[in-house]
């Protein structure tokens, strides 16, 4: 058996009336050629992008520079005004290539000064002001806020909070601007501002908007994340302890996530979102949401294998709460890195941040935080194979639940006490113990705690020589956790079972159940997916 149980838990638009038409053109030297294409605003395909370059510069210096050519397209956002400008400085300047026209585009960093054409009429920021001017009042300003927003996309809901509006007036002025070419919706229901749009409406937003009111946007829709964030991680993951964030300023739209299946969606669609809003709260002095928002992170982060990414959020939360004096999240921080750390094989480093989450937390009187930080130092000690230890440590886990009546952690730390005591030899007293861990999680609604429960259980069979009661509750954690996004305690189960179905001669049952992991694997891009290809390479 493996040592891990069953413990721890674009298309084309047309032109917008009153931009660009075919009868009124402004034309500049190297825009535009002898035959007088029109250009308007629309989004092209990026086919139809690559011909418009393949028509002012020729097929043949495309052909010789296509990364180069891509990078143009891509800066340009397929907008054709955008393209006959870049197009136009390669045409008009001695030995500019299309690789320094595409390093030109990138050291502007989606700015517009790389896109000046040298005219009023060819100047990106001219072509915007006339969709710009045309907007109701309403629609301006949604899109002057905008520029606020840290992307790379929104909602409704979102684009809502950030205008302090409600939802149905938020939709008009997206469609108003989605009208007028002046913003995306790439995925049905998101909407994104390209680079060059973002800009100019954060220029706009800049110049047009009161200090005041651009940071009580940006409060808004930090807000609208942290709490819709804060909602969902609870969804997915009934054992953590809710947070007490800030109170909603006025003018928000919260969606109503409910199930686990929704919010794991949900934080799929925007994690993204979640990590550049991290940064705009750090940049804009909200400490709060600087700390809490990375806490909302942490469950889906580690169920889809994001690690780096968790341990870099948790840290830089850290450095902003020791800086605010936030001991509890300063706390729990530390068992966050921890754990993930103990996964990452950092031990030494692991156990470090556990005991000072121990500290804190025994030092705040918290004893629920403290027997959460000591599991996962039974863990970490279990791993290490220091048996005796992490008995004693899940011990003091359990009397600190039961103190506290929090039936969830008593549940996970007798599933832990179960299989240290498989480990110390006992199989009986295992059962018997991991029968009562899956009676608490029942009562405790803990299914992605139940479904550790079940794998353990099928361990324990395992070790005993029953397959197939093994295999029975192999199956059952399985589908257990079919409901969650936990991609990495999927694939250790699936390779388990296939373990198990290998040791009771069943050949084909172990290839399924590895094939089904490796593709979990691959996904998440974990290293035991070329564990998994060697088990099934030496099958």
């Amino acid at each position: 058996m493996t040592s891990r149980s069953g413990l721890g838990p674009a298309e084309g638009h047309p032109t917008t009336p009153g931009l660009l038409d075919d009868d009124v053109h402004p034309t500049a030297p190297g825009l535009l050629d002898d035959d007088v294409h029109p250009i308007t605003l629309g989004l092209l395909d990026n086919d139809a992008a690559r011909e418009l370059l393949a028509g002012r510069l020729g097929r043949d210096r495309l052909a010789a520079e296509p990364d180069a050519v891509d990078e143009i397209v891509a800066r340009c956002a397929r907008l054709p005004l955008a393209l006959a400008i870049a197009a136009a400085q390669v045409a008009t300047r001695a030995g500019v290539s299309l690789a320094d026209q595409a390093a030109q585009l990138r050291a502007a960093g989606g700015g517009l000064d790389a896109l000046d054409g040298g005219d009023p009429a060819t100047d990106v920021r001219a072509v915007f002001s006339w969709s710009y001017r045309a907007l109701d009042p309403a629609a301006a300003r949604l899109f002057r806020l905008l520029g606020l927003h840290p992307g790379p996309d929104l909602t409704a809901p979102g684009a809502a909070s950030l205008a302090g509006e409600p939802l149905e007036p938020a939709q008009a002025g997206l469609r108003a601007l989605r009208h007028a070419n002046l913003l995306a919706e790439p995925v049905p229901g998101r909407y994104a501002l390209h680079d060059l749009l973002r800009a100019y409406a954060t220029g706009l937003a800049q110049t047009e908007d009161p200090p005041g009111d651009r940071r009580a946007a940006v409060h808004r829709v930090l807000d609208h994340h942290l709490h819709t964030a804060h909602a969902a991680a609870l969804a997915i993951d009934p054992g953590r302890r809710p947070l007490n964030p800030p109170e909603p300023v006025a003018g928000l739209t919260v969606p109503r996530l409910g199930d686990p299946s929704r919010a794991l969606a949900w934080f799929e669609a925007n994690h993204r979102v979640l990590t550049a809003a991290v940064q705009l709260a750090a940049d804009e002095g909200f400490d709060v949401h600087a700390w809490q928002l990375p806490w909302t992170m942490t469950t889906y982060l580690d169920w889809r294998g994001h690690r780096a990414e968790l341990i870099a959020a948790q840290t830089a939360a850290l450095g902003v709460m020791h800086r605010i004096g936030e001991v509890p999240g300063r706390a729990n921080a530390h068992r966050e890195i921890g754990r993930i750390l103990h996964r990452l094989g950092r031990r030494e480093e692991a156990a470090e941040h556990l005991a000072e989450s121990v500290r804190l937390h025994a030092e705040l009187g918290d004893a629920i935080g403290e027997a959460r930080a000591r599991y996962s130092t039974g863990m970490l000690l279990t791993a290490q194979a220091r048996h005796k230890e992490a008995t004693e440590e899940f011990g003091r886990t359990l009397a600190l639940a039961e103190q506290a009546g929090d039936l969830l952690w008593q549940g996970r730390t007798l599933n832990a006490l179960s299989w240290a005591h498989v480990e110390n030899g006992d199989l009986a007293l295992a059962l018997e113990v991991g029968a009562r861990s899956q009676a608490l999680l029942q009562r405790a609604g803990d299914r992605h705690g139940e479904a550790f429960a079940w794998n353990n259980n099928a361990d324990i069979h395992h070790r005993g020589g029953d397959y197939a009661e093994a295999t029975r509750a192999h199956r059952q954690a399985i589908r257990l956790m079919d409901d969650f996004g936990d991609r990495a305690s999927h694939a250790r189960m699936l390779v388990e079972l296939g373990e198990t179905r290998l040791a009771a001669g069943d050949r084909a049952g172990t290839r399924e159940a590895w094939r089904r992991a490796l593709r979990l694997y691959e996904e998440l891009g974990d290293a035991g997916a070329e564990a998994t290809r060697r088990r099934l390479d030496d099958l």
